[in-house]
């Protein structure tokens, strides 16, 4: 399991597709995480180029749209 981001509460497993609602952030929460991803971006990737911080927010809600869309997806 990744660490914790500070701000934001350890992530439950959703009991059901209709915990999907439950899957979100706050702008300032979004803007917690794309920071932890701009601080861990070249040991987690690889890659020496950290990408601008706007384009680490639409990663943080493109993933957030996607989990979302997963949960929902499961039948309870």
């Amino acid at each position: 399991m990744p660490p914790a981001v500070p701000g934001i509460p350890s992530p439950m497993p959703a009991a059901s597709g209709a915990a999907a609602g439950n899957l979100h952030l706050t702008q300032e929460q979004e803007e917690a995480v794309a920071a932890y991803l701009a601080r861990v971006w070249r040991g987690a990737t690889g890659l020496s180029e950290v990408p601008a911080p706007d384009m680490l927010s639409t990663l943080v809600d493109v993933t957030m749209r996607k989990a979302r869309e997963v949960a929902a997806s499961r039948t309870g």
